[in-house]
């Protein structure tokens, strides 16, 4: 399964996505990065960051702070809950913001 209710991307779907980004930076084969080591081992910059956050965005539509990416000692698989609870989070504010929206136009009564 690749998604979630709603077409929210899985903890699977989401730690491949990182795995396959770290090995593009890396010039590593997704195959050989350990999920659980640190992501300080990887010496992602600010740049780095900061094209990883712009690429998730475009990718999963949420938006997070590059500095989730330069947390060093917190691996792949620590950071897919925290990525996945973001997306949840936006994906609900998005929903609320179109309803209301519906609501105001008179599309859907309150």
């Amino acid at each position: 399964m690749t998604s979630r209710a709603g077409g929210l991307p899985d903890a699977s779907r989401l730690q491949r996505w990182l795995l396959v980004y770290l090995a593009v930076i890396t010039g590593e084969d997704s195959g050989s990065i350990d999920p659980d080591a640190p992501l300080a081992q990887f010496d992602l910059d600010s740049v780095d960051a900061v094209e990883m956050a712009s690429q998730f965005e475009k990718t999963f539509v949420c938006r997070i702070g590059p500095e989730s990416f330069l947390q060093g000692q917190q691996s792949v698989r620590a950071l897919v809950p925290r990525l996945l609870e973001a997306i949840e989070a936006q994906a609900e504010e998005g929903a609320a913001a179109a309803s209301a929206a519906a609501e105001d136009r008179g599309i859907f009564p309150a």
